[in-house]
């Protein structure tokens, strides 16, 4: 992607594009121009603007014939965010949280929005992160044998300590502190993760162009985990933008 012009639809106003930025400075001093516009709220909250705004006489919203960028332009107040919106952009990446403690938590709604954005270089590719963004620093160390098999409950999430459990786990807090190296072994443990759980190869999926099936089969075997379990396997897709900018970064 280093002669492209990227754009990272992010749930939040501060994590997220922290963690981008981060991430960029460590791993792609010398990358592609890039903008972050912070929705300020989750998927589902994107998907009742859908549904008040654009849904047919029926009640039903035809994802195909939505123009995200439009959407997103009307619904955003500030002038800087229009002109960041109104830009052209090679690739479309969206980063946003599974969330399944919140009140309107809808699978279909998720499996809608991953089917939908599903190619960066269209309208755009969505990494879901389970639980939610906070994942990327859920490691009591580098490297950490324990990480494939970690999950979390619904009850921690309903009570509002995840945020805090991870804090009190992690081997490192602030992320100004994580080295090069560091993110590329939570990137590593990530794949590692998905591969283990979904039996696949994320990496040659991601050099294939079909990286958007290994995370539409992830959402599935997390909605299931979930229904099954009432817990989450904890993982980050954020991170792994990196990987759909370089493929071959961690070789």
């Amino acid at each position: 992607m280093t002669d492209k012009n990227i754009l990272l639809i992010v749930e939040g106003a501060k994590q997220e594009p922290r963690l981008i930025e981060f991430i960029f400075n460590k791993l792609f001093p010398a990358a592609a121009p890039y903008q972050i516009y912070s929705f300020k709220t989750n998927l589902y909250s994107l998907y009742n603007h859908l549904k008040k705004h654009y849904a047919d006489t029926s009640g039903k919203i035809d994802l195909d014939s939505i123009d995200l960028l439009g959407v997103l332009k009307e619904y955003s107040k500030a002038s800087s965010e229009k002109e960041v919106l109104s830009k052209k952009y090679t690739d479309i990446l969206l980063i946003f949280d599974f969330d399944p403690h919140d009140s309107e938590y809808n699978k279909s709604i998720l499996t809608d929005f991953q089917s939908k954005f599903s190619e960066s270089t269209e309208d755009g590719q969505l990494f879901i992160n389970y639980p939610m963004v906070e994942s990327f620093k859920h490691f009591k160390s580098l490297p950490d044998p324990e990480y494939s098999n970690r999950d979390i409950d619904l009850a921690t999430l309903s009570s509002g300590k995840y945020k805090s459990l991870v804090d009190n786990e992690t081997f490192q807090t602030d992320l100004r502190k994580y080295s090069s190296g560091d993110y590329l072994q939570i990137i590593q443990h990530n794949i590692t993760k998905i591969n283990y759980l979904l039996n696949t190869d994320l990496t040659s999926k991601t050099h294939a162009g079909e990286s958007n099936l290994v995370y539409s089969k992830l959402l599935d075997y997390e909605i299931n985990y979930l229904e099954q379990s009432d817990k989450v396997h904890i993982l980050n897709t954020s991170i792994l933008f990196a990987l759909e900018y370089n493929p071959d970064l961690l070789h």
